[in-house]
């Protein structure tokens, strides 16, 4: 496997409602500052992250649904995929809804997930695992020997 082939999709959210109630200030002055008083809603930003850096970025006004993720993989990540990569999804539920992963077989390219939870937490817990097979040099006679295999289809 070509490490140059993965993307990974990903995403993450904030909001203007996580601002701090309390602040410090010198003990004989009162604390006074600004704080965003946003929508109260969730932005989400998501994107592919290739080995040549980050593609496809979107940013959303709400946060990552079904819905959401299948048009952004339709109208935003397909067009940039070339034939023969390889879409690294999580188990997050939006992207395991009907069209996402047709979407992506129709560009000529196929959907890897990552490991499940209990696979996660013997692996440390965290996608820098499966980054870190992609992006290990294989070792004599082509094999990552001793490194998990990434399940493809």
């Amino acid at each position: 496997m070509d490490p140059a082939r993965f993307v990974f999709l990903d995403e993450t959210a904030t909001t203007t409602a996580i601002t701090k109630r309390y602040g410090r200030s010198p003990s004989d002055q009162r604390l006074v500052a600004a704080v965003p008083h946003g929508h109260w809603r969730t932005t989400t930003l998501i994107a592919g992250l290739g080995q040549t850096g980050i593609i496809a970025p979107l940013v959303l006004d709400g946060p990552m649904t079904g819905v959401a993720c299948h048009a952004y993989v339709e109208q935003f990540l397909t067009p940039v995929l070339a034939p023969g990569d390889v879409v690294v999804l999580d188990n997050l539920a939006a992207h395991k809804v009907d069209g996402v992963r047709q979407a992506i077989a129709a560009a000529a390219a196929s959907t890897c997930r990552e490991r499940s939870g209990a696979e996660f937490r013997a692996s440390g817990g965290t996608v820098f695992g499966f980054q870190s097979w992609v992006a290990l040099p294989t070792r004599a006679g082509g094999n990552r020997s001793g490194f998990p295999v990434p399940r493809c289809h």
